[in-house]
């Protein structure tokens, strides 16, 4: 046990103060104690009751994630169980995610600078606070993650069986958000056309065309209930109803108000497929006519995104009673605020110098590129705090190490012992 401790002592230290600080969270904040539902939740619920009891896809959560966030129900449980077992899944793939930034920045960096850069991340309200609500980000974070350390390991070893697996994973990431098919056409343009050959034609392809079967088998029965060949309705909705809805108040001089318009009413009337045609129309309506509010207001949800803290602090409610319960919130909130403006900053900066730098990596391009392609296409909603881009938060910490390695050595090398 204490050679196991002393190996691994790094990884004892980051998931003990990961406990701690939630327990201290809690303490100030209350969190077990809160009943709050979020929005959203509803709709992953719906997800997993149709998948489990119905046989069929959710027309917007797509299939993994309603299959994961609802495991109770196939062993018998009741829908209250979802709840208990989201925390607990959630808060598993937190810390998991902590241990593999650690485990990736100890490529780049000697294994005591990465353990504070993985600390970073154990301190960041936002990523935490995610985890006491039914949501898919921990889910989402934790599969963007997984296939970055596979794609280093075939970088170190040239073995085609990480980057098969890995590109998997990717593929299968489209049925927990459906963003994953641009990020997956990114991730084999960066590696190049000779590389995907060699994946193909290697038997650890297999992987590859088991999770293409997986999403195929998903879009045809999208197609057979609800018409169309598509992995969600989530981009029409979210799309006409924040950015296009935004863009189309810029231009009438109108307040937005979310999901809260004439034009959310308009667009709730239609059917699914219709309203996936309508929201195609809108887009090129609004680039092409609409063009000046339509940069704004994109712009304006960038910034937007990048600058809100978790939402969670403004449904907190004092339970307990406590003394300057408001105070602290506001204080968290403010933290929260902070941390996102950093990350999202050093991202866009740092992901922006590595993709156009020559001699950078391709692992290191992947992952500047997939921080880029999710804080833009983020931008088709807004006012969802920091929600978002709690996702790339890992990513950017390892582009963080990178950056104040003082290593001569490749990225792909090992440290020395």
């Amino acid at each position: 046990m204490k050679k196991f401790l002393q190996k691994y002592k790094f990884q004892f230290y980051l998931v003990t103060i990961g406990i701690f600080w939630l327990l201290i969270l809690n303490f100030f904040l209350q969190i077990f104690q809160q009943n709050y539902i979020y929005a959203d939740t509803e709709s992953y619920i719906r997800a997993s009751v149709d998948l489990y009891f119905f046989h069929k896809p959710n027309e917007i959560r797509p299939t993994l994630v309603a299959a994961v966030n609802g495991l109770p129900f196939f062993f018998g449980f009741a829908k209250s169980s979802l709840f208990l077992w989201n925390i607990v899944l959630n808060f598993i793939l937190w810390l998991a995610t902590v241990l593999l930034i650690y485990s990736f920045c100890s490529k780049i960096v000697n294994p005591r600078k990465a353990f504070y850069i993985a600390l970073i991340y154990v301190f960041t309200l936002g990523s935490l606070l995610v985890v006491f609500e039914f949501l898919s980000e921990p889910l989402f974070s934790f599969f963007l993650l997984v296939p970055l350390i596979l794609f280093q390991k075939y970088d170190d070893t040239k073995r085609i069986s990480f980057l098969s697996i890995g590109l998997s994973l990717l593929i299968l990431s489209m049925l927990i958000k459906p963003v994953s098919l641009l990020l997956f056409v990114g991730v084999c343009f960066l590696f190049g056309f000779k590389v995907f050959v060699k994946v193909i034609q290697n038997k650890s392809s297999i992987a590859i065309y088991i999770s293409i079967i997986i999403v195929l088998t998903h879009l045809q029965s999208m197609k057979n209930n609800y018409g169309n060949y598509t992995l969600s309705y989530i981009d029409a909705f979210t799309y006409y109803n924040y950015l296009g809805t935004k863009a189309d108040c810029y231009k009438q001089g109108t307040k937005y108000v979310q999901c809260n318009n004439a034009r959310y009413i308009y667009f709730n009337k239609f059917s699914l497929p219709d309203s996936k045609e309508i929201a195609f129309k809108d887009i090129k309506y609004q680039i092409t006519e609409n063009t000046f509010n339509f940069i704004k207001a994109y712009f304006v949800n960038v910034i937007g995104n990048s600058c809100g803290g978790s939402g969670y602090f403004y449904a907190f409610e004092n339970k307990k009673g406590m003394y300057n319960f408001e105070i602290y919130t506001i204080i968290f909130r403010g933290i929260s605020r902070i941390q996102c403006l950093l990350y999202s900053l050093i991202g866009i900066l740092l992901s922006l110098y590595y993709f156009f730098k020559n001699k950078t990596n391709k692992i290191i391009k992947i992952i500047s590129f997939s921080i880029i392609y999710i804080i833009g296409i983020s931008a088709i909603s807004s006012d969802q705090g920091d929600r978002f881009h709690i996702v790339i938060y890992p990513l950017i910490l390892i582009l963080f190490a990178k950056f104040i390695s003082k290593k001569i050595t490749p990225f792909s090398e090992p440290l020395q012992k």
